[in-house]
This record gives C-alpha cells, structure tokens and sequence, in this order.
C-alpha cells in the first residue's frame, strides 16, 4: 500500500485507545493507546499500555497529544526493550509532520462536517415531531 489515498491525498494518522490485559504475567486490565500512520511506503504504529485512570490513560483523537502521551510515557521505564524502536517511529512521525496535521485535519473536518449535517436532519425531524404532537 501507499502512503497515498486513492482520492491522492495522503493516509491521516489514527488513534485509538483499547482496554485489555496486554501483560501475560498479570491479570491486571490496562489501557494501551496506538497511533498508526503511514511513512514511506509503509504503516507503522506507535503505542504503550499503562495503568487505566493514571496521568497517561487519556483519550484524545488528535494524533500529535497522542504521540506525546506516548513519548512522555515511554520515559517512566527503567528498562524497556522496545523504547528505541518506539522513538525511532515518532522521529519518523515527526519529520512528516505538517503533512500529517493537513492529512488529520482533512479528515476531522470532513467527518465533523457529516456528523453536523446528521445532527441537523435529527433536529429537524424532533422539530418535525415535536410540531404534530403540539398541534394534535
């Protein structure tokens, strides 16, 4: 695949935020936030798992705090084996930056434009009703 669309413009980056138990030798539930994006041809993902409720369990779907959540929480470990892969993909994050803010905001703003366009039709149709059940 390609970091291009097939409408040509390039792939946004996503966030998501699971809950899970992502240790095998712990029961403990956590929650784990992903970024994926595309860079060279490629897609890479960024993410860590953490404690739920602590300072790094946040949901945001802007890609960019996402990544800092990431960064900052990464640095709590003493010993981790996947920290210069995991700062590797946010170096390669950043250097496309301005063309992954464009690329997100393309894309929130087509999706906030289609949700206020059902929202509006939702209103109308409570007015609607709302109309006949006042006039009957």
């Amino acid at each position: 695949m390609s970091d291009v669309h097939s409408t040509g413009a390039l792939r946004a980056p996503t966030v998501r935020r699971n809950e899970g138990r992502f240790n095998l030798l712990s029961d403990e539930r956590e929650a784990q936030l992903v970024v994926t994006f595309w860079a060279d041809g490629s897609m890479h993902s960024i993410s860590d798992t953490f404690p739920i409720d602590s300072e790094h369990d946040i949901w945001t779907e802007d890609p960019f705090d996402a990544v800092d959540v990431i960064e900052n929480s990464l640095a709590r470990y003493w010993i981790s084996t996947s920290r210069d892969q995991e700062n590797e993909k946010i170096a390669l994050f950043r250097r496309d930056a301005s063309a992954h803010r464009l690329a997100w905001l393309r894309l929130r703003a087509t999706h906030l434009q289609e949700y206020a366009a059902k929202a509006a039709a939702l209103a109308r149709r409570a007015a609607d009703d709302l109309a006949d059940l006042e006039s009957t």
